[in-house]
């Protein structure tokens, strides 16, 4: 085959440039209008939070919920697909890459599952499970549903103490869970406030207005320990 691509400059412009011109990325439009016909109209369930609108810009959205593909369009050099879907009326979309991409780290099976995944998980609580769909994390949670909202830790460490062995958790983002005995116990005090469930939040507001650590800032409040009350109560303490 041959294709014809215009740059949109004239010979004499391009005659300084160097030997070639770097066509920029191109979209197969057969495999997008494929992949679209396989997905519009579809109901997926999403495993992701991180949504992109259609001006590109980046929203915090809900995982595991359900969605109505409404298109597949192009994307972008990494991604070469997106999208686009409806989410109980609120419209936006995710990347995809493609099993053929360089970058493979968002293919379909990591955004999408057919089948609903609350359902494997009916174990969890409806009030912990809310809290997990917003990717957020409050005390009282286990590990497993921990890592259902936030993912895995970027590391683990195991520490001793006087009441029994802590394990830590440090994320690559600054959060920092702390669990006993398989429950989380509490979080660091960096933790972002849109990873606390909102019963928690207020509680720790008051935390950092009224934490007296001595000759210290409140925002060094990482140096200093909880209150107790605020350990039980507060999911970014």
């Amino acid at each position: 085959r041959q294709y014809r691509y215009d740059t949109g400059k004239t010979l004499a412009e391009l005659q300084p440039l160097s030997g070639y011109y770097a066509v920029p990325f191109l979209s197969d439009l057969d495999y997008v209008a494929c992949v679209d016909s396989l997905l519009r109209g579809r109901t997926l369930y999403l495993r992701t939070s991180t949504w992109r609108r259609r001006d590109g810009s980046f929203e915090t959205g809900l995982r595991y919920v359900p969605v109505t593909v409404e298109s597949v369009t192009t994307g972008d050099a990494v991604y070469p697909f997106y999208v686009a879907f409806d989410q109980d009326g609120r419209h936006s979309g995710v990347m995809m890459s493609s099993p053929t991409s360089a970058v493979r780290n968002v293919t379909f099976d990591k955004l999408f599952s057919f089948s609903d995944i609350r359902s494997n998980y009916k174990h969890i609580s409806n009030e912990n499970w809310s809290v997990i769909v917003r990717g957020q994390v409050a005390v009282g949670m286990t590990k497993e549903e921990c890592t259902l909202s936030l993912g895995a830790p970027q590391s683990v460490d195991r520490v001793p103490t006087h009441g029994g062995l802590l394990e830590r958790w440090v994320y690559d983002n600054g959060v920092y869970l702390v669990f006993a005995d398989g429950i989380l116990e509490r979080l660091r005090h960096r933790l972002k406030s849109n990873c606390l469930a909102p019963a928690h939040r207020q509680a720790c507001r008051n935390w950092d207005v009224n934490a007296k650590c001595a000759n210290r800032p409140t925002h060094a409040t990482n140096a200093c320990a909880a209150p107790p009350s605020c350990v039980r109560r507060a999911s970014a303490c």
